[in-house]
């Protein structure tokens, strides 16, 4: 008697690995994966909203392979490992306040949540649950309080997530990664009533505070804060050498800013220089502050140091950028305006200057910012009123000028 034939199992459509894995790509639950082979291994990617995502990715993958980018064993490094050695790499190659901003970041955020992952298994729905998680993320807010859940907000979030990006990008430049799983991940967006509204004081409560400071040793200084709109690191670190008071100029060039726990001397915000033009009375206030502050020097018992700061302690040392702080919040309180913070100093300076009709590319190059476009941004609640001062200067112009015909011929 002939023995029965076992039935062939049936396999429904997207049950089977070859349908799901069909070129490379296939759908697991809501979401899309791929893979590609290497070697003697299959790896690849998940989370993606999207199948042409997947296919994009899977095709960059290839490239990569193609291109000898891609390691034949996928490594076992974690993501906390390969951070310290990228952190160790740009000891030398950024500013010593970006290299602790990276190491923040990476010791208090991403190492406790994601740092014992291997980094080949990063995918990008890994991360955009760990950034929607920091929005969560316990934070101290005083011994009463440790361990208290308190949200980051959504900047800081995206700053986290830049940070981290960047590392991965290296990992990819170095063949580490064949793909960046932080790429067009979705960042926590500001919900309404989060944007921060700048603080900023009025031309007669800026006219206050300067006449309070008036008669303070470092009176200058602050004139220097509220006329030119530099930031707290570009005042305290400014050299006389910056400094041109024939041609009522300052080149800022240099910064100084805590890290850790000393001062050290760096390039300005996104390292780029730039010169700032002076009032005529600034000008003059910095000139009388340079015969006083030679005349300390002299009068002092001990060598003054050789940094040549524009603004120092009686004995020439520098100025701390936290004392200099806590100077500003004792002068607001003492001329009763609206309290705000030294970098608000310089959202007055702006927001002034463009009320006053400068152009908005001036006051974006004195302020040191990337582009136009981001001065835009941030000081959008200028932009409509003067809108409407334009609307009613352009109409005044119009109805004030004479009416102006064109002769026909035979009148």
């Amino acid at each position: 008697m002939p023995q029965a034939k076992a039935p062939t199992p049936k396999v429904g459509r997207g049950d089977s690995m070859v349908d799901r894995l069909k070129n490379g790509v296939m759908k697991r639950g809501a979401t899309w994966s791929f893979r590609i082979r290497v070697g003697d291994h299959l790896v690849g990617e998940g989370g993606f909203a999207e199948k042409e995502e997947a296919e994009a990715a899977r095709d960059k993958a290839r490239v990569a392979w193609r291109e000898g980018r891609l390691p034949a064993v996928p490594t076992r490094e974690t993501v906390a490992a390969y951070l310290a050695r990228w952190l160790k790499i740009h000891e030398s190659q950024v500013k010593p306040s970006t290299l602790a901003s990276y190491q923040m970041h990476v010791d208090v955020h991403i190492a406790p949540a994601i740092g014992d992952l291997p980094l080949k298994k990063l995918t990008r729905a890994t991360l955009t649950t760990f950034y929607a998680g920091l929005r969560r993320r316990a934070r101290p807010r005083g011994k009463e309080q440790e361990g208290a859940q308190a949200p980051l907000a959504p900047a800081t979030v995206r700053r986290i997530a830049a940070t981290l990006h960047k590392a991965l990008a290296d990992a990819v430049d170095e063949g580490t990664l064949g793909w960046n799983p932080g790429d067009r991940v979705k960042l926590p967006k500001e919900k309404a009533g989060e944007l921060r509204e700048l603080q900023s004081w009025e031309a007669g409560e800026l006219k206050a505070f300067i006449e309070v400071t008036d008669s303070d040793r470092l009176a200058p200084m602050w004139r220097l804060f509220a006329f030119t709109g530099m930031r707290r690191g570009e005042v305290v670190g400014l050299k006389w050498r910056d400094v041109d008071l024939k041609a009522g100029t300052i080149s800022v060039r240099r910064a100084l800013a805590v890290v850790g726990n000393e001062l050290q001397e760096t390039t300005p915000k996104r390292g780029r220089a730039r010169v700032v033009n002076l009032d005529a009375a600034t000008t003059a206030a910095l000139e009388s502050w340079r015969k006083r502050q030679a005349r300390e020097r002299d009068a002092w018992p001990a060598p003054w140091p050789e940094g040549h700061r524009v603004f120092t302690l009686e004995d020439g040392s520098d100025l701390h950028p936290d004392l200099v702080t806590r100077a500003f919040a004792r002068h607001v309180k003492v001329a009763g305006v609206p309290p705000i913070r030294l970098h608000d100093v310089r959202h007055t300076h702006a927001s002034l200057a463009l009320r006053s009709g400068q152009p908005v590319k001036v006051v974006s190059e004195r302020l040191g910012h990337a582009d136009v476009a981001f001065t835009m941004r941030v000081y959008q609640h200028v932009l409509p009123g003067m809108q409407q001062e334009a609307a009613d200067s352009f109409a005044a112009l119009v109805e004030a000028a004479e009416t102006k015909r064109p002769k026909v011929l035979g009148e």
